[in-house]
């Protein structure tokens, strides 16, 4: 098997600021970003201040996945998603 990484960097551009750059969204792509994440405030005692993700020519995916990453971000009850019939 090759992975297909889906998340290409995550770093720390300031203090208390990590930049998560996704190219696309993916089976595996809320793993790859929750877990850079965690490692990041573990070792910083929970000093995250914010996240900027990078979806810069993202030409999208699995959109299950797209939602749970954007649920990170969002207020519960928050409008994520809405299809409409047009048959």
């Amino acid at each position: 098997k090759i992975p297909l990484n889906t998340v290409d960097a995550a770093y720390e551009i300031s203090n208390g600021i990590m930049m998560i750059r996704i190219s696309r969204f993916g089976a595996e792509t809320y793993k790859e970003m929750i877990i850079p994440v965690k490692q990041y405030i573990s070792a910083h005692k929970g000093k995250l201040k914010g996240i900027i993700l990078d979806l810069r020519g993202n030409p999208g995916g699995y959109l299950e996945t797209a939602l749970t990453i954007a649920n990170e971000f969002l207020d519960k009850g928050q409008l994520i998603l809405y299809t409409e019939d047009v048959l």
